[in-house]
């Protein structure tokens, strides 16, 4: 009898060099020693780190003029199987930055290289043909900078529904003049200008330039794209590790900008102070002895909380700065509790996961139907944690997202995607919650 079917773990890299002198890039498919793939938050470049056997590449790095790398990972059928990688298996694809060369037993050559962001982002200063203008749509005025930039050309602008007309965006609708810049503004410093103003985040995947609003990124709205199973017939995670930060220590938001057309700058708090604990002064020190001994000192009075302060681009009015400043803060709320998570998958459904993506965890239901639901949390988290041989805060994590409706739900926050026949293989993962912070009156603030 025929064994059962097989889909094996595989990477292909794919790159195109560009030599000086020569009109034509040449094209080259081999199979790297090791791949790592990072995808990160929407303030950084995904990255790729690529190992390689140096004899397949043979030419002269002091010839290279660029190169531009796809990274192809997914399931193949065999284990000699070449041909298995088509567009829906590339994960990465962007320009080398750093070319390493080594010879010794072994010949290897690594690769290091960034995303299709790194030519905006490497770009500056912005050409004066392509500065924004007022007059311009969010569309036509990100689509002229990656026109003028070499090389932007090669991103699809995903604009969703912020192709909206600037002038909108500011107090004056009437404005038509080139939009100010700080000097030495980055191509994508620019773009990213440009989104604050319509308060949306842009990133880029593969050929995609994303523009996409803070809640569809933060906000809890979309269902889970995979389930991290504990402990359960079908787990799937073989690490869980959990870091926690502490609701106390994080500040309130308050968005600052200027309105250039105006000339007056306006600030919006989020949460409102009533939201937020407060600061307490510290204790006044009397300078005699007797004297404090026979009275005691005044309680300190509260002060307004602290809050962090943020730069935003111009908007038109207070309350459109008030959905920044919430945007801002819904980003943040996201960070209270932070888990590593590893699985050993390399199908699709893993192998797609991206910052912003949900992802559920959940925990062996009969453990948890085991547990005395007359204990103290206390003693049910100490119980677990000895039964499964996992720290307290992996147990508490796991007791509460079993228990807690709405609580085994996370946001991705970081993804990196490993290949190395010779050591791990699969995905491992940095979510982080999506509890609400704080809950008054049952609404979330």
């Amino acid at each position: 009898m025929p064994g059962p079917e097989r889909d094996f773990p595989r990477a292909i890299v794919a790159i195109q060099v560009a030599f000086q002198g020569r009109p034509e890039p040449v094209d080259i498919v081999v199979i790297p020693r090791k791949v790592t793939v990072t995808r990160r938050g929407h303030t950084q470049a995904d990255t790729a780190d690529v190992d390689l056997d140096g004899t397949e590449i043979p030419f002269d790095p002091r010839s290279i003029q660029s190169i531009l790398m796809t990274v192809h990972m997914g399931q193949a059928p065999t284990m000699n199987a070449a041909d298995w990688h088509t567009p829906a298996t590339a994960r990465f694809a962007g320009y080398v930055d750093l070319f390493e060369g080594e010879q010794g037993e072994d010949d290897t050559l690594t690769l290091k290289a960034r995303d299709l962001s790194s030519l905006l982002r490497d770009a500056k200063p912005l050409p004066v043909a392509a500065t924004p203008l007022y007059s311009d749509t969010f569309g036509e005025a990100v689509q002229r900078i990656l026109s003028a930039v070499p090389g932007g050309d090669a991103l699809f602008l995903d604009i969703g529904d912020a192709n909206v007309p600037l002038s909108n965006l500011v107090h004056s609708r009437g404005a038509t003049g080139p939009i100010h810049l700080e000097r030495d503004m980055t191509a994508w410093a620019v773009i990213e200008y440009l989104a604050g103003m319509a308060n949306r985040l842009v990133s880029v995947d593969l050929d995609r330039l994303l523009v996409r609003p803070p809640r569809n990124v933060f906000d809890n709205l979309f269902p889970p794209r995979v389930t991290l199973e504990f402990n359960t017939p079908t787990a799937n995670l073989t690490k869980l590790g959990v870091q926690k930060k502490f609701i106390r220590n994080r500040k309130g938001v308050r968005a600052v900008c200027f309105d250039p057309i105006r000339r007056v700058r306006l600030e919006a708090d989020y949460p409102p102070d009533s939201e937020l604990p407060p600061r307490t002064r510290p204790r006044a020190r009397s300078t005699s002895n007797a004297h404090a001994s026979r009275r005691r000192a005044a309680p300190a009075a509260p002060q307004p909380p602290d809050r962090d302060v943020y730069s935003v681009p111009p908007v038109p009015d207070k309350d459109r700065l008030m959905e920044v400043a919430q945007g801002i803060w819904l980003e943040r709320s996201r960070q209270e509790l932070t888990i590593t998570a590893e699985a050993p998958y390399f199908t699709d459904d893993w192998l797609r996961l991206m910052n912003g993506d949900r992802v559920r965890l959940t925990l062996n239901r009969a453990i948890v139907a085991g547990l005395n639901p007359q204990q103290s949390r206390a003693v049910q988290v100490a119980v677990l944690s000895r039964r499964l041989a996992i720290t307290r805060q992996s147990a508490e994590l796991l007791l509460d997202a079993a228990r807690n409706p709405g609580a085994d739900t996370f946001y991705v926050h970081e993804a990196v995607l490993q290949w190395n026949p010779e050591g791990d293989i699969g995905v491992k993962l940095d979510i982080i919650n999506m509890i609400a912070v704080e809950v008054r009156d049952g609404r979330e603030p």
